[in-house]
C-alpha cells in the first residue's frame, strides 16, 4: 500500500502561505509496547492510544522538513493563501445635477402676456400699466411664467406662489443655490488586487440650500442602498458595519 502524502504548511509573517505534499512513512504494523501512564501532552499519545510512535516522531519533525523541503523541490507547487475582498473606504458624495428639472417652478419666456412676470420689473404683466416701457429681446429672456404651485391662473394664491417661484428662480440663475444629487461608494480591493468602486443608485434634483437634517437623510437612505451593494459583492454584515462607521460625507466640490 502506498504511503499517505501529508500537505505541510509554513506562513511567515507578511508572506502567504506555502504549502508542500511530504510522504509520510507507512505505520509500522507492530504493536507499540505499553509504559504506563503518560502525559497527555500536544502531539504525544495517551494510555491507551493506538497511535504508532514512529509516526508521531515524525510528526514533530514535520516543520523542519518543509523548511527544507519545500524550496529544493522545483516541481511542487506553491499554494497561495486564498485573501479575501477588503473594503478600503466608504464615503458620500454631492455632485452638481448638471441638467435638473425645475418645471415645477416654472420656466423663462420671452412672450409677455397675463401670469407671465416681466423680469426688469419683477411683477406680473397685467398688474403694470398699459403705457410701461416694455424690454425689446434681448440675450435673456424677458419673463418667467411660473408653476405657483399648479394654482389656477389669476387666482390670488396663484399671484403670491408665483411671485415666490420668480424670486427661487432667479436666485437659482444668479448661483446662490443650486440642485444637485447624493450618493454612496466604496472602494474595494479583489484577492488579484484590482479596484473597484461600488455605489448606490444616487438620488438627484436635491435643493442645494435644503435643511441639514433632509440632506442627512439621504445620505443615510443612499448607505443602506450601498448595503445591499456590498452584500450583493460577498462582503459580511460585520465588515459592512466596520466600514460604515468611518464613512467620509464629503461635501459639493469636496
Amino acid at each position: 500500500m502506498a504511503p499517505p502524502i501529508y500537505k505541510v504548511t509554513q506562513c511567515f509573517k507578511g508572506i502567504p502561505k506555502q504549502v508542500w505534499p511530504v510522504n509520510l512513512p507507512a505505520p509500522s504494523t507492530q504493536p507499540a509496547p505499553n509504559t504506563g501512564p503518560q502525559r497527555a501532552e500536544e502531539g504525544q499519545p495517551t494510555r491507551g492510544c493506538k497511535t504508532d510512535r514512529s509516526a508521531v516522531r515524525f510528526l514533530h519533525r514535520l516543520p523542519s522538513m518543509a523548511r527544507l523541503q519545500g524550496p529544493k523541490v522545483a516541481s511542487e507547487e506553491i499554494i497561495m493563501e486564498k485573501k479575501k475582498n477588503r473594503i478600503l473606504k466608504v464615503w458620500t458624495e454631492t455632485r452638481l445635477d448638471e441638467n435638473p428639472d425645475t418645471s415645477w417652478i416654472g420656466e423663462y419666456t420671452d412672450e409677455l402676456e397675463p401670469c407671465v412676470i416681466l423680469r426688469a420689473r419683477g411683477e406680473f404683466y397685467e398688474h403694470l400699466p398699459e403705457d410701461a416701457d416694455w424690454p425689446s429681446r434681448g440675450r435673456e429672456y424677458r419673463g418667467f411664467r411660473p408653476y405657483a404651485g399648479g394654482e389656477k391662473p389669476g387666482t390670488e394664491n396663484f399671484y403670491v406662489y408665483g411671485m415666490r417661484d420668480f424670486q427661487r428662480m432667479e436666485a437659482l440663475e444668479r448661483g446662490d443655490w443650486c440642485f444637485v444629487g447624493i450618493m454612496a461608494k466604496a472602494e474595494v480591493v479583489t484577492p488579484s488586487g484590482t479596484i473597484q468602486i461600488l455605489r448606490s443608485g444616487g438620488l438627484w434634483g436635491i435643493e442645494s440650500d435644503s435643511d441639514e437634517s433632509y440632506l442627512g437623510e439621504i445620505r443615510a437612505e443612499q448607505l443602506d442602498e450601498l448595503r445591499d451593494e456590498l452584500d450583493a459583492f460577498g462582503f459580511g454584515k460585520r465588515a459592512i458595519d466596520y466600514a460604515i462607521q468611518r464613512v467620509e460625507h464629503r461635501p459639493l466640490g469636496g
